[in-house]
C-alpha cells in the first residue's frame, strides 16, 4: 500500500512540477480519491470529484457537466476493479480527452497498483443486484443470531 501511495504522490508531484502556474486539473471518481489528491497536491491541484461521499458510485450518470469536467482534466484518478464500469468508460470516451484515456500518463487506476484479494472468477448481472444480496445475507444473519 505504501508503494501505491508513493506512486500516486509521485504522479501528482511530477504533474504539479510543470512550468505553468496553473493548478493541475484532477478528476477523481470518488470522494476519497479526491480527498487524497487534494491532501497530496495541496494548492498545486484543482480537484473535482465525480461522486459525492454519500452517492452510490455504481449509479452515476455521465451528465454533460461531468463530460465537460473530463474534457479539461489533466489527470483522472479512478478506483478501478470495475467499480466505475457502468459510467466511466462512456465518460472518458465522450470527453475526447487524450490525456485521460486508458494507457495515457493522466490515467491513474488504483487497482492496477495493488493485488486484489477475493476477486471472483466471474461477476455479472446474472448474480443479481449486490444490495439485494447484502440485504439477504443480513436477514439470514438476524435469523441465526438471537
Amino acid at each position: 500500500m505504501n508503494a501505491f501511495i508513493r506512486a500516486l504522490a509521485a504522479l501528482l508531484m511530477l504533474a504539479a512540477a510543470a512550468p505553468s502556474q496553473a493548478a493541475l486539473r484532477v478528476l477523481a471518481t470518488t470522494a476519497d480519491w479526491g480527498a487524497l489528491a487534494t491532501e497530496l497536491g495541496g494548492d498545486r491541484v484543482s480537484v473535482y470529484t465525480a461522486t459525492g461521499a454519500l452517492q452510490d458510485v455504481h449509479r452515476v450518470d455521465a451528465r454533460p457537466s461531468l463530460v465537460a469536467r473530463a474534457r479539461t482534466a489533466e489527470l483522472l484518478i479512478l478506483n478501478g476493479g470495475e467499480l466505475e464500469i457502468g459510467w466511466l468508460p462512456v465518460l472518458v470516451r465522450e470527453s475526447g480527452n487524450r490525456r485521460i484515456q486508458p494507457g495515457a500518463p493522466g490515467y491513474f487506476e488504483a487497482t492496477a497498483h495493488v493485488a486484489l484479494l477475493e476477486k471472483p472468477a466471474q461477476f455479472d448481472r446474472a448474480m443479481g443486484d449486490i444490495p439485494d444480496k447484502e440485504r439477504e445475507l443480513r436477514e439470514r444473519a438476524r435469523a441465526v443470531i438471537p
